[in-house]
Parts: C-alpha cells; structure tokens; sequence
C-alpha cells in the first residue's frame, strides 16, 4: 500500500484488491489465479459483530482456524502442505488471511489469500513454486473462486518502516498455519492515522488507474477488475480517514460503509453504493464511474490530508531519533513480554544513562507520601525532564531499571509507565524487589538508558 514499506512479490496473473485492511498485506499489488465466471451466492455480512478492539483500545486479531466454516474445512491444512512441499527450507512461516480466517467466506466468491516470508529475498523458483501452490488449491477446491500467495522475506517483515504496515497486517489480520509463527514478537497496535497513512499510500494511484481503465479499455475483464478494486478501495479509503480521525477499526466492507456514513453523512449514501457495487461479481460500470468522479476525488483529497499530516508528524519525531537506530526484538523461544522488550539491540547512536530517579520534587521535596501510583508518576516526570535535557525523549529510551519495595505494587507502576514510554516499541526492563531504598519514604526508584 505503500512505498516506503514491503514489496510483496506475488506469484500470479489476474489483479485484484478486494479487502481492508484484510484486503492484501500492506504495499503490494495483488495478482491472484482466479477462476473466472463465479456467481455471487450471498454477501459476507453474516460474520458475527464482535469487539474490534480490547479494553486499551488495542486492535483485536481477527484471524483464527476456530473460524473456518465446515465448507471450507481443510483448505489451512492443505495450503500449509503444498507450501512446505514446494518452498521446503527457503520457507520461514506462512499466513492464511481474509474471510476463510475470519468466518465469513462466501462459496464460488471468496479467495483463499496466502503470505509467504522467506528466510532471504524471493527467486524466481519461488514465485514458480507460490504459483503451483495456487493452482493446486483451487484444483482440490472447487468452492474457491481465486488464490493468491504472496511472497516476502524476514529482512524486510522485520524491518522499521513496516510497523504500521505490514507488521500490523501480520499480527491482526493472519494466522500460522507453517513454520515459526512471527506474530507473538509483533507489537500490539490502536488504530490511528499512522495505520491508516500505512495501509493506504497507493490508494490515489489506484483510483486513478481505475479511471484510466475505464475510460480507455472495452475489455470485460479489465473493465470487471477495475469496478471491483475502485469500489472497494473507495469505502476502504473514506473508513481510513475515519479511522484516522476516530480512532475506530474495522474490516469488513459493510462496517467501513457504515462508519463513513454516521462519520461523514455527506457521503452517506455514496458509501453504501460503493460497498454494494463492491460486492457484485460485476460492478455497473457507469456506476462506479459515476463514484469515482465524486465520492473518490473526496476520498483522495481527505486521505491525502491524513497522509500528508502523518508524515509531518514523523518528521518532527524523527527529528530527534534520527540519529539512533535500534531494533527491539522478542526471540520466539522466550515467553512473551507484557509492556517491554526482551531484547534491544543498537546498531547507531550514543549512549546517556539517567541515575536512579525517587518521587522528588524540584525543591527536593517528596511527592506521593505512601502512594506508589503518585511517586511513580513524578519519577517519569523527572525522568523526562533528565531526557529532555539532551535533547530527548522516552521513545529513544532502550533500558528501565526498577527498583520497588513492595514488587506486589507492579502494576500500578505499569500504568503509570505506559502513559510516558512508547508501548509499541518499550524498552527492555528489569524490575527489583529491594529492601529500602536511600531514604524509608521512597517507595520506588527507577533508572534509565537512552541512545541518541
């Protein structure tokens, strides 16, 4: 969606962008085998409401095998085989997304989308081999209507400039079915206009070459793909500008519409005709040219906007990292960590390291008698003003020393710390239970390493 963010390579012919965030891993131009002259049997509007997102406002991931219908019992397993048999030791992990993993897959209609990562860069025998794999599925399933699998590799997956992209993608949107599961290293993420400047950089373009194809081709096909992708990616695009703004998340077409029109009731109605011409297996092609000349010159104008915003506001944070380069790791053979990092590793950057701060005021004076949540809050306080001295701030933060009298009294201290570091990426931690501190009515100290 991007292009600053991963390129995947696809293995097939017949473009198709059909979901959001579901849709396709972030940055890709999507080329599945598709089996042509599928009828439509029902929409996909039968997936259960749930909750998007937890408590913390963290998306919730929305792909499981528990959710594949009876119809399509089999497919994760078989696909799992066919990429072992021909990827075998270039294959690090492959991801089953979209609505076979959500539950609300759609017989002779839906896809069956695949994402491979690679241990290096993908060959030409890859892609070959990612090719057969499609072929394969929609031979021994006759119920699906395309298949695509994408290719990509660890570098890149891992890499900084996909955090709100394809990290996201991977973690909220995929399940494992091969190989060593990524996903649990992933940080959690809220929606926000970084997700949606993430997934949505080449939705301009796309409407614009959906424009052009459809002013310029008289064939079938082409006009077909390009009123799906246009329709589609319309209410995906307006939702991003919601999501933006709001704060909220969604994948599935209809709850996008839905959004947009209470967000935007402007464009109300517009939605709704985009999210229904979106779900035809052939679109009315004066339709969706009709959308494209309105609702989609807004769509590209608000999103712009978000993405133009987003980028302003990761130059001016970069501003003072950009000299520090760090990757923040959770080996899988270690258990989860929850609000740090089990391993920071510093490829650039100087070090400065902040003595044990107590709940002390600039006078010298306690503050939080008796209440860690309070003495918690001050020590981040001036632990930031001891970052903000050199020039930075917690996000250039890579190590926190804690140092409690009562380790029961955790908790509340991780609150205090979540609303200062940067939970999508914390430092890595160390949290000691001691005996007394330097005077009996300090409660808890905490020291910090930063690299600039």
């Amino acid at each position: 969606m991007f292009r600053r963010n991963l390129q995947l390579t696809s293995v097939a012919s017949g473009l198709r962008r059909d979901h959001h965030p579901s849709r396709r891993p972030p940055g890709t131009r999507r080329l599945t085998t598709a089996r042509h002259g599928t009828s439509c049997i029902r929409d996909n509007r039968g997936m259960q409401r749930r909750d998007r997102v937890d408590a913390d406002g963290y998306i919730l991931p929305e792909a499981d095998l528990a959710n594949v219908q009876p119809e399509y019992a089999g497919v994760p397993e078989e696909a799992a085989r066919l990429l072992v048999r021909e990827l075998g030791s270039r294959l690090h992990s492959g991801y089953l997304y979209g609505s076979i993993v959500r539950g609300n897959a759609v017989p002779g209609r839906s896809d069956v989308d695949l994402v491979v990562v690679l241990r290096e860069p993908p060959s030409d025998q890859d892609r070959t081999g990612g090719g057969r794999v499609e072929r394969a599925l929609l031979q021994r399933f006759p119920l699906l209507a395309g298949a695509g699998v994408g290719l990509t590799h660890l570098h890149e997956v891992r890499s900084p400039q996909q955090r709100y992209g394809f990290q996201v993608f991977l973690r909220e949107l995929s399940v494992c079915v091969c190989g060593r599961d990524l996903r649990p290293g992933l940080p959690r993420t809220r929606p926000s206009a970084a997700v949606a400047a993430g997934f949505h950089q080449d939705t301009g373009l796309v409407l614009d070459r959906a424009r052009e194809a459809l002013a310029s081709s008289s064939d079938p096909e082409v006009v077909r793909r390009a009123c799906r992708v246009a329709s589609r990616r319309m209410v995906q695009g307006a939702f991003a500008v919601v999501m933006a703004r709001d704060g909220v998340w969604a994948t599935v077409l209809e709850e996008q519409a839905a959004a947009v029109a209470a967000a935007f009731p402007r464009w109300a109605q517009s939605a709704w005709r985009a999210a229904e011409q979106g779900r035809r297996p052939v679109a009315e092609a004066e339709v969706v040219r009709e959308l494209l000349a309105s609702f989609g010159r807004w769509v590209q104008e608000a999103l712009g906007q978000v993405i133009d915003s987003q980028a302003e506001r990761e130059h001016h944070e970069g501003s003072r990292s950009s000299r520090m380069s760090a990757n923040f790791i959770n080996p899988e053979a270690i258990h989860r960590p929850f609000g740090y990092t089990h391993v920071v590793e510093v490829t650039a950057g100087r070090p400065v390291y902040i003595a044990g701060q107590v709940a002390m005021d600039r006078a010298g004076e306690l503050v939080g008698a008796g209440d860690v949540r309070a003495q918690a809050r001050q020590v981040f306080e001036n632990l930031k003003a001891a970052l903000e001295a050199v020039g930075a701030g917690f996000e250039q933060v890579v190590k926190l020393n804690f140092y409690l009298l009562d380790a029961t009294q955790l908790p509340a201290v991780r609150e205090v710390r979540d609303q200062y570091v940067d939970t999508d990426r914390p430092p890595a931690s160390t949290a000691v239970e001691v005996r007394r501190l330097f005077r009996d009515e300090y409660l808890i100290e905490i020291e910090a390493v930063a690299m600039l």
